[in-house]
């Protein structure tokens, strides 16, 4: 399966690559179709951001900027001083990370051995946390067991969740489950633990198979969002100004946008001389409301990231992380249609702003 998506992977990391400037400096590395395993060694140091995708990965070594890995098995044993991010079927921390950590995929682990001085964005099947993390932890899982330190609070929306015997949590336990957690009786927690009945929608079937889609639909959209960031970049700046300047107005009018636009365009098709134009607007409808959520999470990564990325990193995160946030139940539809109308918003405010 994952060579299926090799090429798909191959056209974003070489967008990336080749739209890079020295200010936003990367390096990337996959492994051969020979080999399928890669080692990044211990005693290596990279200087820059680091991209790598393969089958099978093996990161030893220190990465001084951020890692963006996907792969089948990923194994990140080294220190990482900038962000984790990445997707794979099985994906294992081992080493240091001083800021977060933003993954998805079937199995993840936080290993005892593993330090995130950050926080944890993490969206899969089975979820082990043996490790510190010093922020907090965001989880949609079909099984979460923590049993390790967590420094500042766990929201999760989990059918299975499991307190360890080891477990310290300092601040508020958050979660949805159609079921109470399993904790055990000499875990330690300084924090309110408030349980919310939630559906069974998190259960084991349902959950592979969301993460499972929502990774090949976030690759899908992230080679639409680079596209716009290099084809148009001021329209793409220009939208993502408009939500952080005016985001009540955006989120209103993309409000009427969204009910308004199909009355019009239903009343022009029953009148014949406004057939023509009334297709026109049914493109542009469609178009608008795939692009709105790109446009929201291009915001949403120059919100999370403060310091001078490449506009690509940014919307890369946004995108990930508005992936994560919809897989979260009662959640994730209330944020993706904040995304979507907001997103058409700006659309509008551009629309707007021309005449």
């Amino acid at each position: 399966m994952f060579n299926r998506f090799k090429a798909l992977l191959v056209t974003i990391c070489s967008i990336l690559v080749f739209t890079a400037t020295p200010t936003y400096a990367f390096q990337m590395s996959t492994s051969s179709e020979n080999n399928t395993v890669f080692d990044f060694a211990k005693d290596k140091t990279i200087d820059d951001n680091y991209a790598v995708f393969g089958n099978t990965l093996n990161l030893k070594g220190t990465v001084v900027g951020d890692l963006v890995s996907f792969g089948n098995e990923i194994s990140v044993d080294g220190t990482t001083n900038g962000n984790i991010l990445g997707a794979s079927n099985m994906f294992e921390i081992n080493g240091k990370v001083d800021r977060d950590v933003f993954v998805a995929g079937n199995g993840i682990t936080i290993s005892k051995d593993a330090v995130i001085n950050g926080d944890l964005f993490v969206a899969g099947n089975s979820i082990q946390i043996d490790g510190e993390v010093k922020g907090m932890v965001y989880s949609g899982s079909s099984n979460l067991v923590v049993n390790g330190k967590v420094g500042k609070g766990i929201k999760a929306g989990v059918s299975d969740f499991t307190l360890g015997p080891d477990s310290v949590v300092n601040g508020n336990i958050v979660y949805y489950s159609d079921k109470q957690a399993n904790i055990s009786s000499t875990s330690k927690h300084t924090g309110t633990i408030e349980f919310k009945q939630s559906s069974k929608e998190w259960s084991t079937p349902s959950m592979t198979k969301r993460v499972t889609d929502g990774f090949y639909s976030m690759l899908s959209i992230l080679v639409v969002a680079i596209l716009l960031i290099l084809i148009m970049p001021r329209k793409m700046e220009m939208w993502t100004n408009h939500i952080k300047d005016s985001f009540w107005k955006s989120f209103g009018l993309g409000f009427v946008f969204l009910f308004i636009l199909p009355i019009l365009i239903f009343i022009l098709l029953i009148t014949m001389i406004g057939i023509p134009l009334s297709i026109i607007l049914t493109g542009f409808y469609i178009l608008a409301i795939y692009i709105s959520k790109i446009i929201f999470a291009n915001f949403l990564g120059n919100a999370i990231v403060k310091s001078n990325w490449n506009a690509i990193w940014k919307i890369t995160l946004g995108i990930f992380v508005l992936s994560i946030l919809n897989l979260i139940p009662i959640v994730g539809p209330i944020i993706g249609f904040i995304a979507l109308t907001t997103g058409l918003g700006a659309i509008s405010l551009g629309l707007i702003a021309k005449k």
